[in-house]
């Protein structure tokens, strides 16, 4: 996965629904692409282009810890 400061990369941005919505299809796109397909690592991708705190606060979600919850 291209690292957070490459340019290219999916872009949080949480001001509008539409907005977070392409974050999730553009890293999709750049997740098929490095062939990320375990649940563990997709939950791990998706934290790496978002502004820290908010990835902080996804992973204290205890449905973040749990795998089984995709």
């Amino acid at each position: 996965m291209p690292l957070s400061n490459e340019r290219g990369t999916p872009q949080w941005v949480a001001t509008s629904r539409e907005g977070v919505e392409r974050y999730f299809r553009d890293l999709e796109r750049v997740m098929a692409k490095y062939q990320v397909i375990d649940d563990a690592e997709r939950k791990e991708a998706a934290l790496i282009y978002m502004p820290i705190d908010v990835a902080k606060r996804w992973e204290s979600l205890p449905s973040f810890a749990d795998v089984s919850k995709s």
